[in-house]
């Protein structure tokens, strides 16, 4: 029987993706719906692609773009937030796959949750938004959520291939940087600064934390860092029995949707692991007292509560506003992550979405008195 799909934000890098792997695998999926995912200002596309797959509805954000969107194609459209929830409820649709971010994704996400619709995250921001809320929220609702990263995907692969479960400790591995140095100048937008920066003080590998702690519950203890000289292996796990496995793929966005959405295992590089001499990789673990910003990290989800959430709406404000040429000057980012941090009044030991909504509207708020030129 096939699978109906709705794929929220098509029209972004990743929805689309996602939209040509089920278009390909027609005999296995229906996409019912589409929404626009308003960040992403290519309205045209969209039209093009409700035109290519014929949904059965579609959803708008912004009601400005009803009229357009009538006079291109023939479908129901849903529009504004109020009407979110009746876009996703129909029996129908047996899942909702989301490459949405930011806030406003985590409010759609949890709607779809509770219409007991499965879901796939294609981009991990929902998540780091939230916390533990969108995986509690799953669990209650007996719904299953996959969520499209890496090191997710590696642990999962692991765990299912695998008969011991019980892990003793998780390694993350992020490639070597010699680059201390960023400038904004040289980046044309924001998500390539965005990268370098993550890249440069291993924030990235903070938000992998978060996101393993938040999925399998791993406690903190259990996490050490690595820097690697090549990219092939994206997680360590060492199992209870002393058994070590080192995940080594061929990562891409067709192998992991298979696995996610057709339930086929990734193809191992076998060669890597059968031709030894051509196998050359070396780790080096990461000096914490080195990398403020990982160790902040591991201070906030030991601390637990709304902290990982508070940490994660932090470092993307900040950064977006230094991008934006908004941010005074001389602003030492590190520093005013960790006051932010240290704020007492952010902190909810059981947050909810409404307590996710104050923090960042109170962290945007106290930048805005005290930073913004």
């Amino acid at each position: 029987m096939k699978k109906n799909i709705v794929i929220l934000g098509s029209n972004n890098d990743l929805g689309n993706e996602a939209l040509d792997f089920f278009l390909n695998n027609s005999n296995k999926f229906i996409i019912f719906g589409l929404s626009y995912d308003s960040k992403i200002d290519n309205l045209d596309l969209f039209i093009t692609q409700v035109n290519r797959v014929k949904p059965k509805r579609i959803f708008l954000s912004e009601k400005k773009d009803i009229n357009y969107i009538e006079s291109k194609v023939k479908v129901d459209i849903f529009s504004g937030a109020e009407n979110f929830s009746n876009f996703i409820k129909s029996n129908q649709i047996d899942e909702v796959v989301s490459s949405l971010s930011g806030i406003i994704s985590v409010k759609k996400i949890l709607s779809a949750i509770y219409e007991f619709k499965d879901i796939t995250l294609l981009n991990t921001s929902p998540l780091l938004y939230s916390g533990k809320i969108i995986v509690n929220e799953a669990k209650s609702k007996g719904i299953k959520l996959k969520l499209f990263s890496y090191p997710i995907y590696s642990l999962d692969f692991l765990l299912k291939s695998n008969p011991v479960n019980k892990i003793n400790t998780i390694n993350l591995f992020s490639q070597k940087v010699t680059s201390k140095a960023i400038s904004i100048n040289e980046h044309t937008n924001y998500v390539s600064y965005l990268k370098k920066f993550y890249s440069l003080n291993k924030i990235r590998l903070v938000n992998d934390l978060f996101l393993i702690n938040y999925i399998y519950n791993i406690h903190p203890n259990s996490f050490l860092f690595y820097e690697q000289t090549d990219r092939f292996a994206n997680i360590d796990v060492n199992f209870i029995n002393g058994t070590s496995v080192i995940f080594a793929a061929n990562l891409n966005l067709e192998s992991i949707f298979n696995y996610y959405f057709l339930n086929s295992g990734m193809k191992l590089k076998s060669d890597i692991f059968n031709k030894q001499k051509k196998f050359s990789i070396s780790f080096s673990k990461i000096d914490l007292s080195k990398e403020k910003f990982l160790e902040l990290g591991l201070y906030a989800i030991e601390k637990g509560g709304s902290y990982p959430i508070v940490y994660y709406i932090a470092i993307e404000t900040i950064l977006n506003l230094i991008y934006n040429r908004k941010l005074k000057e001389k602003v030492k980012i590190y520093d005013l992550l960790k006051k932010i941090i240290d704020d007492k009044s952010l902190f909810d030991k059981y947050p909810d979405l409404s307590s996710v909504c104050a923090i960042e509207q109170k962290i945007k708020s106290n930048l805005e008195d005290y930073y913004i030129k």
